[in-house]
Parts: structure tokens; sequence; C-alpha cells
């Protein structure tokens, strides 16, 4: 949900721009690398259904590679990578979400996000190429333009630039509600549809 929630307009604009799925899996991201599915989280083997707490990195029910974190501080990160390619070139985008959650019963966890920022790789050395997807999303709008020829060109974009400060408002202000599966070491939005 928080991945729909933020890069929606992003995927959209990259599919109308051309891009396609590459059928490459997706890669798991931490703060220090990459990160192997064997310590996603509790093994399936695990017995106890509701930990004592829910501390622990989650992977997204939905397949779509998301990882939630859950940290020791009341803190979370969540992130997805999602590789696809164009003529050209292979590229990965990145979403990063950080903020709070708060533990209610039966592994239910409200998150509040706090920020979020969207990477694109790969397009760097494809001047031309960037230059036409800036040219098909931004048209002569140069605060648009200077901010995708940046996320195109390898800069990392903050939520309130790249969905503009009312939308990033409301999302501040959007409560996500997900649940944990200890046994699975796997998470779902509950109101994903909402």
């Amino acid at each position: 949900m928080i991945k729909k929630m933020i890069v929606a307009g992003l995927m959209l604009t990259l599919g109308v721009a051309g891009f396609v799925a590459c059928g490459a899996p997706s890669r798991e991201h931490t703060e220090s690398g990459a990160l192997s599915s064997a310590t996603l989280a509790a093994s399936s083997e695990d017995t106890q259904s509701v930990p004592d707490d829910v501390i622990g990195e989650y992977l997204s029910e939905a397949g779509d590679g998301e990882i939630l974190k859950l940290k020791s501080d009341g803190t979370f990160v969540s992130y997805t990578m999602t590789d696809m390619c164009s003529d050209a070139c292979a590229i990965t985008m990145i979403e990063t979400v950080t903020g709070t959650y708060l533990k209610t019963e039966n592994g239910i966890c409200t998150l509040a996000i706090a920020d979020f920022e969207v990477k694109v790789e790969g397009m760097e050395d494809h001047p031309e190429e960037i230059e036409a997807y800036v040219d098909l999303l931004a048209g002569a709008d140069e605060e648009l333009r200077d901010m995708y020829e940046r996320l195109f060109g390898g800069e990392t974009i903050e939520g309130r630039e790249f969905c503009g400060e009312e939308t990033f408002a409301a999302l501040l202000e959007t409560e996500i509600v997900a649940a944990l599966d200890f046994q699975n070491g796997t998470f779902a939005y509950l109101n994903e549809d909402e």
C-alpha cells in the first residue's frame, strides 16, 4: 500500500513512457546494502503465533518485493526495488518510506508515514533517453523538467518535491494498517483497497 500510494504516478508515467517489466525478480534492500531472503523474518518453523514484540523484517504478501522493517525505537522503514527496462537500458526504481508504527493486538500495526524517497538507477549514461522522457513527462514546465532530469539522472528525490506539498501533507495524515504474519515473516495491508 505504501508503495502504491507513493509511486503510482511515477509507475504510470514510466509505463506511458514505454518501459516494460523485464521479468527480473525484485531485489531487497536495507540501509547497509543487499538483504538476503534468508534474513527477512522469523522462520516459518516458529510455532509462536504472536511474539512479544513485532520488531523485525517482513516481506509483502502481495509479491511486489516490499520489505517492512519495524525497529525497536518505534520507527519503520519500507523498501521496494522494482526492475524495469527500456529499449536502451535496464532500470531499477527504489522507493524508501520512513515513519513510526504503533503495535496493536494480534500483530496489527498502524503505520504513520514521516517521509519517503524515490530513486531511479540505470539511465545515467543515456542522456538522449533521459531527455526524451523528460520532454514527454514534463513538457515545458521547467520545475518538473528539473525534477525528472535529476530523478532519471540517478538523484534521490524527496517525497515533498516528488508529489507536491498538498499531496505530501495528505499522505502524512494517512493512517495505514498492516497485519503481520509472524510464522511466515510476511505482512499485508488491511486498508489497501480504500
